[in-house]
């Protein structure tokens, strides 16, 4: 996580300008307003967002879908997908394994992902999921825990599509195209 915006003059003007309104509201409306208490939470959801929206540093093949609904079909280069507070779909369908095995991580954060697979392509699917849906092609579900899933044409030590998706609060979806 980048601490730039902690140490920058915008943060620490705010931080003072909060200490001078939280003096003022006790000196005049003799409100008591806890300044350090309240300071401590914006810092914490503040490092929360930034966990959030950069999913623990995605690379630049990563595709964030925050407050919307997007639909997506994966080419070579994005393999990261979060979602928070949003829905997606995404059309992994289109990608090929004849050369390398390919890897895909998918992020759900309360909202919605649809994952869209071919069923001829092998794959192996790992999926995470906390207090969420999470459900494979085959009817299979997890809503605290883990499961595994691999297409037919999966084979130990071949290359294939290779995809961890976690799911915290939402609903995760695999399906066949």
């Amino acid at each position: 996580m980048k601490m730039g915006f902690m140490v920058s003059g915008l943060f620490w003007g705010v931080v003072v300008v909060l200490f001078g309104v939280s003096i003022l509201l006790r000196a005049v409306f003799h409100i008591d307003l806890p300044f350090f208490r309240v300071l401590f939470g914006l810092i914490v959801i503040y490092w929360g967002v930034c966990l959030l929206t950069n999913h623990n540093g995605c690379s630049s093949g990563s595709v964030k879908t925050v407050f919307t609904e997007s639909k997506v079909a994966a080419t070579g280069s994005d393999r990261e997908f979060a979602v928070i507070f949003g829905r997606n779909t995404v059309d992994l369908s289109g990608i090929s394994v004849k050369d390398k095995t390919v890897r895909v991580k998918s992020a759900t954060v309360f909202g919605e992902t649809v994952l869209v697979i071919d069923p001829s392509v092998p794959a192996r699917i790992n999926i995470s999921s906390a207090f969420a849906s999470a459900t494979a092609p085959n009817g299979n579900s997890v809503a605290l825990g883990e499961m595994s899933y691999t297409t037919k044409d999966y084979k130990e030590g071949m290359n294939c599509l290779n995809i961890e998706a976690d799911a915290v609060f939402g609903s995760l979806r695999i399906v066949n195209k």
